[in-house]
């Protein structure tokens, strides 16, 4: 219930608090994320619900999306490739985790159809997705 957010830990410990807190920022200070893995974490949090729009990820990352853009191209990349290599990444994991079919995983990543699916996806990892799935499961399985 919400009234318990209010109330206060028995065990929490201010001074402890402070330090964490002052620790995290020290830490984020030296290791912030690049602009390129910052929006290629939020679209991977984001290709399974439709295609995620540039005016979408800058808004969820706190910038306008010309400004998205341009940090990108600063690192030497565009939004369309962040985009790819994000699908990828989540192909990867659903392959890899799931026995979801492939056409199903390619349509859930927005691609149109499943040959558009395993075109790219044999663009990125050399080889289709079913491939790529019974040679990973082989591996796991392998001593």
């Amino acid at each position: 219930p919400g009234a318990l957010l209010d109330t206060p830990l028995r065990t929490a410990d201010p001074a402890l608090r402070k330090i964490l807190q002052h620790q995290v920022k020290d830490y984020w200070a030296r290791s912030q994320p690049s602009v390129v893995e910052q929006t290629r974490r939020v679209l991977a949090a984001h290709v399974t619900m439709g295609e995620p729009t540039q005016e979408l990820i800058a808004a969820l990352l706190g910038i306008g999306p010309r400004t998205l853009s341009r940090r990108l191209r600063e690192e030497g990349t565009s939004f369309r490739t962040v985009l790819d290599q994000a699908r990828h990444e989540v192909a990867c994991q659903l392959l890899g985790a799931t026995r979801t079919p492939v056409t199903e995983i390619g349509l859930a990543l927005g691609y149109a159809s499943p040959p558009g699916f395993v075109r790219a996806f044999r663009r990125s990892a050399g080889q289709p997705p079913s491939e790529w799935r019974r040679t990973r499961g082989e591996a796991k399985r392998a001593p």
